[in-house]
């Protein structure tokens, strides 16, 4: 009897777990979206379903790269007045270098004793060092402008004040012909309200705040 009820439970467990659904081992894993589908044409697939290795579907048209962004040209007022700045800031150099060649030259040939003028030397020498860094400015200056930099106007704002103090100092000098300093002061005062005008204003990317009407 006993052995009989053993044998009748063993077989209800049997039957039960015949009955019961086997648990999925894929369940909560990453499924294929096109397991039922065809897949798109602009979608790629890799490791399809027919078959061993990698398979890819490429696009059916691949998108076209994005045009390369190249800097606007520089407007024709910026060229000229950065190529008339540089040629200003050499043209400064050549007279600075000239001024202390001419005091070293007078300092080293001149048989006559010369202390009574060291100071005005010292003066000139000081004059020719500082033409030197305004023809840095201005060339710097001009360069940095027509790569639309900023810095390049505040640099050429400063080299042509200089110029023009430098143009005033040697208008009262009898030693240098008067139209050199009125070319230079002429040139450099127009170069400098040109560089303030709006078109370059707007190729520095500088804009007014807008203002009431």
């Amino acid at each position: 009897m006993a052995a009989a009820k053993g044998s009748r439970a063993r077989r209800l467990d049997a039957r039960e777990l015949a009955t019961t659904p086997v648990a999925d081992p894929y369940r909560g894993q990453l499924s294929d979206p096109y397991s039922d589908v065809a897949p798109p044409a602009d979608v790629a697939l890799f490791g399809s379903r027919g078959g061993g290795g990698v398979s890819v579907v490429r696009p059916a048209a691949a998108a076209a790269p994005p045009p390369l962004q190249f800097r606007r040209k520089a407007p024709t007022t910026v060229v000229t007045v950065g190529v008339i700045e540089i040629i200003l800031g050499i043209a400064v150099g050549v007279l600075g270098l000239l001024v202390i060649a001419l005091v070293n030259l007078v300092n080293n040939l001149g048989n006559s004793d010369r202390s009574f003028y060291q100071g005005s030397d010292a003066a000139y020498l000081l004059m020719g060092v500082l033409d030197l860094a305004v023809c840095a400015l201005l060339v710097g200056g001009g360069i940095a402008l027509l790569t639309g930099r900023l810095t390049g106007r505040i640099a050429l704002t400063a080299g042509n004040w200089a110029v023009i103090g430098f143009s005033v100092f040697w208008w009262g000098q009898h030693q240098v012909p008067l139209i050199l300093p009125l070319s230079l002061l002429v040139t450099s005062a127009t170069a400098l309200a040109v560089s303030y005008q709006r078109s370059v204003t707007e190729w520095l990317g500088v804009l007014p705040s807008p203002q009431p009407e």
